[in-house]
């Protein structure tokens, strides 16, 4: 008898084996997909911020190089200046031209297209050209966007 039930017991998997290992699963899955998520947004936030600051430090040179043969920056040259430093820049979908209240300088935000949490990236750079010998036509303030309508655009 006991020879009986050796050769029909078969082989395989109880059922509560097979929910252990799945809850075991799930709960590994509930632990690391947040956390990568978060590292994937943290390294989109940290290139779109790269980018933001490589484009300001692109734009200042070119302010500089453009002072060496010329006394105002009205808009087309403006916006000349932006489609030479656009470059391979990505994730940048706008600026922002404002005025410094506080010196002769004018502040561009540069916009990006990644968000940390609900607050989308951008970089606050101060230019101030009357170091350079340049003075800015006031239709050179605005918002310029990536492929947008108008005037203040850059292709």
């Amino acid at each position: 008898m006991i020879a009986n039930l050796k050769k029909n017991k078969k082989k395989g998997f109880t059922l509560v084996e097979l929910i252990v290992v799945i809850a075991i699963i799930a709960i590994i899955a509930a632990v690391a997909v947040p956390t990568t998520i978060s590292y994937v947004n943290k390294a989109k936030v940290s290139t779109a911020q790269n980018e933001a600051n490589e484009l300001a430090n692109t734009l200042n040179t070119a302010f500089t190089d453009y002072s060496l043969s010329h006394t105002e920056l009205d808009r087309a040259n403006f916006v000349g200046i932006l489609n030479s430093a656009m470059g391979e820049v990505s994730t940048v979908t706008g600026l922002e031209v404002t005025d410094d209240s506080t010196s002769a300088a004018f502040v561009v935000i540069v916009k990006t297209n990644a968000k940390d949490g609900d607050t989308q990236v951008t970089v606050t750079k101060t230019y101030n050209l009357t170091n350079l010998g340049l003075t800015m036509d006031e239709d050179c303030k605005g918002d310029y966007t990536a492929g947008g309508s108008g005037d203040q655009t850059w292709a």
